[in-house]
């Protein structure tokens, strides 16, 4: 009786540690995957709008054309 519960005991803790080691490997899968993503972010190379994105209709007090139509 004592060695069918040793052993009952063995095998659920190396389920355990199987399933665990199995999760922890995923996990890490998805964080390298998503770590390279975070390091390939590069900083903007002028405060903005300077240099990125032209300035919009809206802002300054002098005279504004726009490209294109407006709907």
């Amino acid at each position: 009786m004592k060695k069918n519960k040793i052993n009952y005991n063995k095998r659920k803790f190396l389920k355990f540690i199987l399933i665990g080691s199995g999760v922890l490997a995923v996990g890490k899968m998805f964080g390298f995957g998503w770590a390279s993503k975070v390091q390939a972010w590069t900083e903007p190379t002028a405060p903005a709008p300077g240099g990125n994105r032209p300035t919009p209709l809206n802002v300054g007090n002098v005279g504004q054309f726009k490209e294109g139509g407006l709907t």
